[in-house]
C-alpha cells in the first residue's frame, strides 16, 4: 500500500514571522465579504429596477453577470496561483474585487453596474486560494479547524446576504450604501492579506491561456443556461444555442488539454479517485442545500402558508443559517479528531434527518426552521471536510487547481437547484395540493442525500491515494522526467 507523499510536492515553507492566526483572520474576512456580495443583491432586483428604470429580466443580469464571471475566473486564477504564487493571485483577486465594487457603488447606468459585477467576479479566486494557502502552510493537525473557519465565513456571508439586502433595500440609495460597505470590508481584508499572507513560490511553467479561454466560455455558457433557461424556454433557440456553445467549448478544452504540453489542469485530477468522487459529493451537497432552502423559503412565502415577503422570509430562515455556520466550525474541529470520512457521513446523515423532518414533522413553522438548521449544519460540516480531503490527497503544486474545481462544482450545484425545484413542483402540483408539493421536494432532496452517503465511502482514505504528478513530471521515452519549459 502506497502511503508516500504525492510526487511533485513543493512545500512552501512558512517564514519565522508567520502568524497563523493573523493569516486566518485575513482569509476569513476575504471569504465572508465575497460570499456576502454574491447573495446580498438577490432580494434587491425590484430596487435595481426602480433605480435604473429597467425590467426585472434586465435587472437580473446583476446576479447572472457575477455568477458567470466568478465561474469563469475561478479555475484560471486558481491555476495561476499554483503557477505564479497563491499570495500574488489572492491580492490580485481582492484588488479586482475592490475595483468592481467601487464601479458598482457609483454606477450611473445598469450597464455599468453589470460591468462592475463582472469585474467583481475575479474575486471568485478567493475561496480556492484561501483553502490552498491553508493546505500549504498550516500543519496537518491545525488545518481542519482553519478550513472549517473559512467555510464558516463562506456560509455566514451567504446567510447574511439576503436578510441584509432586504433590510437595506428599504433605504434610499440602497445600491450605493451596500457597495460602499462591501468596499470598506474588502479593503480591510486587503489590508490584512498584504502583511500577513506569507510569500509563496509558484511551480513555474507557461500558462495555458487557450485552455483557460475555452473552459471559461464553456462554464459561462452553462451558468447562463441555468440562470435563463426557464425564461427563454428550455427548448428555445437561445437555450439550445447557448448549451451547444458550452458543450462544444468544454469538449474543445478536453481535446486541447490532452494535447497540450503545459495544460491548465491535469485531467487526471477530474477523473481519478479520490478527486472525482469528492467533486460529485460537493456538487450533490450544494444541490441538496439549495433545494432544501428554496423549498423552505417557498413554503413560508406561500399565500396558503405564512404569506411572508422575501425579506421577512430571509430573516425567518436566519436562525437555520446560523446553525449552518456553527456546523462549519464544529465540522472542522471534528475532522481533526475523527477524520474526513466520518465527518462527511455524519454531515450527510444530519442533512437527511433535517430533510425528512421538514417533510413529515413540522407541526409549526418553528419546527421547519429547526429541521432546516439540522440540514444546514450537516451540509456545512460536509463542506468543512471536503477541502481537507483534497489537501491530503493533492500535491502542493496543484492545491489551487483542485480547490478551484471544487468551488466551480459547488456553484454549478447551487445553480441548477432552482430549476430542479421548479420541475419537481410542477410534477407534484398536478395531482397534489400546495402543502404536499413542498413535502415532495424535501423527500426528493433526501433521496439525493442518501445516494451521496452511499457514494462517499468510495473516496477511501486520502493518504492511500497519491495525487497525480504534474504533467511535466511524466517520464519521457527514456525514463527521464521532463522539466517545465
Amino acid at each position: 500500500m502506497n502511503t508516500a507523499a504525492p510526487r511533485g510536492r513543493r512545500r512552501n515553507v512558512a517564514p519565522r514571522s508567520f502568524r497563523p492566526g493573523a493569516m486566518l483572520a485575513a482569509l476569513m474576512t476575504s471569504a465572508i465579504v465575497f460570499s456576502l456580495s454574491q447573495s446580498v443583491l438577490i432580494p434587491l432586483i425590484p430596487v435595481v429596477s426602480d433605480t435604473y428604470s429597467s425590467t426585472a429580466a434586465e435587472s437580473a443580469w446583476v446576479i447572472t453577470a457575477g455568477s458567470m464571471a466568478a465561474a469563469s475566473f475561478t479555475l484560471v486564477i486558481g491555476r495561476l496561483g499554483d503557477t505564479v504564487g497563491k499570495r500574488r493571485m489572492m491580492l490580485f483577486s481582492l484588488f479586482a474585487f475592490v475595483l468592481g465594487s467601487c464601479i458598482c457603488a457609483f454606477a450611473p447606468t445598469l450597464g455599468v453596474l453589470i460591468l462592475g459585477r463582472a469585474i467583481e467576479g475575479a474575486g471568485g479566486g478567493i475561496f480556492p486560494l484561501a483553502f490552498a494557502l491553508i493546505a500549504d502552510f498550516y500543519p496537518r493537525a491545525d488545518r481542519p479547524k482553519a478550513i472549517g473557519a473559512v467555510s464558516g465565513m463562506i456560509g455566514a456571508g451567504a446567510a447574511l446576504g439576503a436578510p441584509l439586502g432586504g433590510l437595506l433595500g428599504q433605504l434610499d440609495n440602497a445600491i450605493f450604501l451596500i457597495f460602499v460597505g462591501i468596499v470598506i470590508v474588502s479593503l480591510l481584508a486587503l489590508s490584512l492579506c498584504i502583511p500577513f499572507l506569507p510569500k509563496t513560490r509558484g511551480s513555474g511553467g507557461k500558462v495555458d491561456w487557450i485552455g483557460g479561454g475555452l473552459v471559461s466560455v464553456g462554464i459561462s455558457a452553462i451558468v447562463l443556461v441555468f440562470a435563463n433557461g426557464s425564461i427563454w424556454g428550455w427548448l428555445s433557440s437561445p437555450t439550445i444555442g447557448t448549451s451547444a456553445i458550452g458543450i462544444l467549448s468544454v469538449l474543445g478544452f478536453v481535446i486541447w488539454t490532452q494535447r497540450s504540453s503545459n495544460p491548465l489542469i491535469d485531467l487526471r485530477l477530474l477523473v481519478s479517485a479520490p478527486h472525482s468522487v469528492i467533486y460529485v459529493v460537493a456538487w450533490g451537497g450544494s444541490l441538496c442545500n439549495m433545494m432544501g432552502l428554496l423549498a423552505a423559503s417557498g413554503l413560508v412565502q406561500d399565500p396558503e402558508g405564512l404569506g411572508l415577503d422575501s425579506a421577512q422570509a430571509g430573516f425567518a430562515l436566519l436562525p437555520a443559517s446560523v446553525l449552518g455556520v456553527a456546523g462549519s466550525f464544529v465540522g472542522g474541529d471534528l475532522v481533526a479528531r475523527v477524520g474526513e470520512l466520518r465527518v462527511t457521513l455524519i454531515g450527510q446523515g444530519l442533512a437527511v434527518t433535517g430533510l425528512v423532518g421538514a417533510a413529515f414533522l413540522t407541526p409549526s413553522i418553528v419546527w421547519l426552521y429547526l429541521w432546516m438548521g439540522v440540514m444546514g449544519a450537516g451540509i456545512a460540516a460536509t463542506f468543512a471536510a471536503l477541502p481537507n480531503w483534497l489537501a491530503r490527497a493533492t500535491a502542493t503544486s496543484h492545491t489551487g487547481e483542485v480547490n478551484s474545481i471544487l468551488s466551480i462544482v459547488r456553484l454549478l450545484g447551487s445553480g441548477v437547484a432552482a430549476q430542479v425545484v421548479a420541475q419537481l413542483l410542477l410534477i407534484a402540483g398536478r395531482p397534489l395540493g400546495m402543502a404536499v408539493d413542498y413535502r415532495f421536494v424535501f423527500l426528493t432532496t433526501a433521496v439525493i442525500a442518501v445516494a451521496l452517503i452511499a457514494l462517499t465511502p468510495v473516496i477511501g482514505r486520502p493518504t492511500q491515494v497519491p495525487a497525480a504528478a504534474p504533467l511535466w513530471h511524466r517520464p519521457d521515452s527514456q525514463g527521464k522526467a521532463t522539466p517545465p519549459r
